[in-house]
């Protein structure tokens, strides 16, 4: 469950990057069973399908030698019929360091869970993004004590280690003060907090750095301090703007399409047709451009980018 860390020295000047990935997210389906509303689906899907089986295996041979694989991508990824061959061959394919999904575990059952744990993933991410009911269905609009018992569940019968995936925002910034707490009753290993992004309008003022950053800093070494009295690694970032990016350099995002877009936050802008062109003209102006701080309008919209 380590992070990913970057020894590559990246070509800002034409913007290649180097083969394999150091992280390759493939998406096998971009269709959801919910409507969260801090998505990006509410404003920016546009074609909705699945990911054949056979296309799969062609991008996780191309990217042969990644450190890390992502199952997932714009939609649910426990949604894909085909989802556990999935797992399994990019496990064969690849060997990663890493091999992960991340799931709103609404559809991971007992018959889920039980073939889930005779795969081979690495780390199931869980998203509960709020650890109370009020909070959790004011976001997710799917039953709280649902997605817990799966997720109790799966741990209590799988080698597989679980990460709590959380995203604060102003309405669940005080619900975080009780993550700690869930995450020991679950049994999950980690707690990894992620910051909002700007995908809808709805979020516009949502983000706890618009006028909330003192709260913020101070739950978050509650959190943290809270979180180690119960043996839980967890992970809260501070917040912070950036003033280039490098993670379309270590990271590349293949949709359900076969096509490539920029990294997982531009996850509806299609730079290239074909997963081949890892090194096309229009993604690595992207690199370049971001590279060096020039960034684009999605960044700016979106992102934590000055």
């Amino acid at each position: 469950m380590n992070a990913i860390t970057s020894s590559t020295k990246f070509d800002y000047v034409t913007g290649t990057m180097a083969t394999p990935p150091e992280i390759a997210v493939i998406e096998p389906t971009n269709r959801c069973n919910l409507n969260c509303v801090m998505c990006y689906r509410l404003e920016h899907l546009g074609d909705v399908g699945d990911m054949s089986f056979s296309l799969f295996k062609q991008i996780a041979d191309s990217v042969k030698g990644a450190r890390m694989i992502c199952c997932h991508g714009g939609g649910e990824p426990l949604l894909h019929p085909d989802i556990l061959k999935m797992i399994d061959y990019a496990h064969e394919a690849c060997n990663p360091e890493v091999l992960s999904i991340t799931t709103n575990a609404t559809l991971l059952d007992h018959e889920m869970a039980k073939g889930l744990a005779a795969s081979k993933l690495g780390v199931l991410y869980a998203s509960i993004d709020g650890a109370d009911k009020r909070t959790y269905e004011g976001i997710r609009g799917f039953s709280f004590e649902q997605v817990v018992e799966n997720v109790r569940y799966f741990k209590s019968m799988s080698r597989i280690p679980i990460v709590v995936q959380y995203t604060v925002m102003k309405d669940n910034l005080q619900s975080l003060l009780r993550l700690p707490e869930l995450v020991r009753y679950i049994g999950a290993d980690r707690i990894n907090v992620q910051h909002l992004l700007k995908w809808n309008r709805q979020m516009e003022g949502m983000r706890v750095i618009d006028g909330i950053y003192e709260d913020f800093e101070r739950i978050r070494v509650l959190v943290l301090d809270e979180a180690g009295k119960y043996g839980v690694e967890c992970s809260i970032p501070p917040i912070g703007f950036i003033d280039k990016c490098d993670l379309p350099f270590r990271e590349a995002y293949f949709n359900f399409k076969g096509e490539i877009a920029p990294c997982c936050v531009a996850v509806h802008v299609s730079l290239e047709r074909s997963f081949t062109d890892i090194n096309g003209d229009r993604i690595r102006e992207w690199r370049r451009r971001v590279g060096q701080g020039e960034f684009f309008e999605e960044c700016r919209r979106f992102c934590y980018v000055k």
